[in-house]
């Protein structure tokens, strides 16, 4: 999936704040002062570990046969649901929500081809904390997205505010593995959140 897929994302730009050098710059050359720990790599040349999908989501945040009745609703419920599995704490529930809403008034995170990635970066969590949402009928969710067609596959992210390459990262390599068409058909199709795991696995192996 090429870059001009990622409407509504974080762009791929050359550099990121704290995160590397362009591509014309030493990259041997530390940044941040004597005994900086920020990794002086360029920026794509970060981007080239990449995530694997079946570790950021397990089975159990992969909800097969998700239903809601609009967008907003569909986040409220993904971030609830984050909250049930103890991913994320229940006194930061309104706000990530309030976050994730705010961004996707800002600019629709609908992709093309019924992939929605609704995503925000927040303070006070250590890690990307992600669910999906797989949803069988065909009407899907309006998502305002770029194909003008209803999601079907909704990723929730929630993303640690400080980490900024981590967040490109994230974005990119999920835009990349649910580009694939096998992939998608998979999920769609996936008859319990087992055999959706599975798919990603299968996912992550077919770009190695």
């Amino acid at each position: 999936m090429s870059n001009h897929h990622l409407r509504g994302f974080s762009r791929l730009p050359e550099t990121c704040e704290g995160a590397g050098t362009s591509p014309h710059s030493d990259p041997a050359r530390p940044r941040g002062g004597v005994g900086s720990s920020v990794d002086a790599r360029p920026l794509w040349a970060m981007l080239a570990a990449l995530m694997r999908l079946s570790e950021l989501f397990s089975a159990e945040d992969v909800l097969v046969g998700f239903q809601s009745k609009d967008k907003w609703e569909a986040i409220g419920k993904l971030v609830s649901h984050l909250v049930a599995r103890g991913r994320l704490r229940a006194d930061s529930a309104p706000q990530i929500s309030e976050l994730v809403i705010a961004r996707e008034k800002s600019m629709s995170t609908g992709m093309e081809h019924g992939i929605a990635i609704p995503h925000a970066a927040v303070d006070g969590v250590e890690g990307v904390v992600a669910c999906m949402g797989i949803i069988r009928e065909d009407a899907g969710l309006a998502f305002d997205s770029i194909d003008g067609k209803p999601a079907r596959i909704v990723v929730l992210l929630v993303i640690p505010r400080a980490q900024k390459l981590l967040h490109i990262r994230t974005l990119a390599d999920i835009a990349r593995v649910l580009g694939r068409d096998a992939v998608r058909e998979s999920l769609l199709h996936a008859v319990s959140a087992q055999d959706a795991w599975a798919a990603l696995a299968e996912g992550d192996a077919a770009r190695r």
